[in-house]
């Protein structure tokens, strides 16, 4: 009987601990033979391809390359901005292209423009005019109207604050104050309202603006130059009017469907003055930041009319901070995101090597060989993309589709006869739909002052999946707008 019951017992913490660290050892131990072995099998059973002041060879080695770095992403073996420089020291040593290609993208206008803006974005961060901008008009009595008032809050500062992880982490600060303020639990369904209205608001119009995302950028610095002057902050929110209307009106719609109650909670304004009178008086840092952001922000949109080009403004903020100390040097090392920002100059060098390597040619030519119909007609190649982009997003992080895809897209689009920019901006809108929190950096962020009081996850997750078909639907309503402004 003893002898039973000790066979029987159930495993011990530190067995299941175990088991769990030999699981992680060996789907990383898979990770690694594929990185080492998948190079190989297309090395041996890829044709040549041809590529003129190339190697016969220097294209397939390319994308050995490249597909080492993919099962790199695709099993998090190593941080997302290392399998990026493994591709491009890869690239130099081997000498697949010159040094001027490979390194084209740190040497980019781009690369100045993101500097400034995520400079800016600390001052801004530290200064706290955004929060004190934020907690002034959500001084109400009306749970409905705070509601209003904090998705509204998160819908403005969208293309004033570039950085979609800054965003998320100022409005689950912001909420995490105004729900201890006012006694709102992270387990009710209030909680539930507001949560949803705070990450909506700061990720769902990040395409809809340029200046609502950095990557946006990227996507404005690999276009040809004629494409680019065409799509600067005015022409990109034309280009995207459709699209945004649609889904504010769908985001409605769906709220009303999922989160519509007739119960509503008595607000004590106190509360929340008590959370602004604690900021203190309005600083010299909180004006000056301000003025740059706003000056910066209408700089970009009139870039029609003076013709300085962004790094230059970007540049000029980014001086004026530091020579008056509004960023302090400290500050500008350790809180700017410096692996975002090289790897999104990586991106720009990555797409740089596809083109001098001709390597979207051959890849036109494969999908015309082999996948007719996706190319047959323009609405099948869009079709196509969504399909692709949303598949890879279940192993691949964001960054990572956007670099594989995006070059490609921009080669398939001239070829096609269509713009650039409507199939790239189709590829980054639709890479950032996501279905489980492993998929989103920005949800984790968000999510992360309330840990696991937050018992609505499901309810949301649900709520977020039907925001995705909202997503795709999205960029179907807009291409009779895109063919309308000729881009397609």
């Amino acid at each position: 009987m003893n002898e039973t019951s000790e066979n029987t017992k159930p495993p011990t913490s530190f067995q299941n601990t175990l088991q769990i660290v030999k699981a992680q050892d060996f789907f990383e131990m898979i990770g690694w033979f594929l990185t080492i072995t998948l190079p190989l099998i297309l090395y041996f059973f890829t044709s040549p391809i041809s590529a003129p002041l190339h190697g016969q060879d220097d294209p397939k080695i390319f994308l050995c390359i490249l597909s080492a770095a993919s099962v790199m992403w695709a099993f998090s073996l190593v941080p997302e901005l290392v399998p990026m420089f493994f591709i491009i020291l890869t690239t130099a040593l081997l000498s697949l292209v010159n040094a001027e290609v490979i390194l084209s993208g740190f040497s980019s206008p781009t690369f100045v423009t993101l500097l400034g803006i995520s400079a800016l974005t600390v001052g801004i961060m530290q200064a706290g005019a955004l929060k004190r901008f934020i907690l002034y008009f959500m001084q109400t009595s009306s749970f409905r109207k705070l509601n209003i008032v904090f998705f509204c809050s998160g819908f403005i500062i969208s293309p004033l604050l570039p950085s979609i992880i800054n965003r998320c982490q100022l409005l689950g600060s912001l909420l995490s104050d105004i729900s201890g303020s006012l006694s709102i639990s992270p387990t009710t369904k209030p909680f539930l309202k507001m949560f949803t209205h705070g990450f909506f608001s700061t990720t769902l119009f990040s395409s809809s603006f340029l200046t609502a995302s950095l990557m946006n950028f990227i996507i404005i610095s690999v276009l040809p130059l004629q494409e680019q002057e065409s799509f600067q902050s005015a022409g990109w929110f034309i280009a995207t009017a459709v699209l945004t209307v649609f889904l504010m009106i769908s985001y409605c719609l769906l709220w009303l469907l999922f989160m519509r109650s007739s119960k509503n909670i008595p607000i004590n304004v106190e509360n929340i003055t008590q959370n602004l009178s604690k900021m203190g008086p309005i600083k010299k840092s909180e004006k000056f930041t301000t003025f740059c952001l706003i000056a910066l922000f209408i700089g970009m949109l009139t870039i029609n009319f003076h013709h300085i080009p962004q790094s230059w403004l970007s540049f000029i903020v980014l001086f004026l901070l530091l020579v008056l100390n509004y960023v302090d040097m400290n500050d500008f090392q350790r809180n700017i995101d410096w692996s975002f920002i090289l790897f999104l100059c990586s991106l720009v060098s990555l797409s740089q090597v596809f083109k001098d390597l001709k390597l979207d040619i051959w890849l036109y030519q494969g999908m015309l060989n082999y996948f007719p119909q996706m190319l047959s007609n323009r609405y099948t190649l869009f079709g196509s993309m969504i399909a692709i982009t949303i598949a890879l997003r279940f192993f691949l992080p964001i960054g990572a589709v956007v670099a594989l895809l995006v070059p490609s897209a921009v080669s398939f689009a001239y070829l096609a006869g269509i713009s650039a920019w409507a199939l790239c901006f189709t590829i980054l809108f639709i890479a950032d739909i996501w279905f489980f929190p492993y998929q989103c950096t920005f949800y984790r962020i968000y999510r992360n002052p309330f840990g696991n009081t937050f018992s609505y996850q499901k309810k949301f997750l649900f709520f977020n999946a039907a925001m995705n078909i909202v997503k795709i639907l999205a960029i179907l309503c807009s291409l009779p707008y895109w063919k309308y402004m000729s881009l397609i």
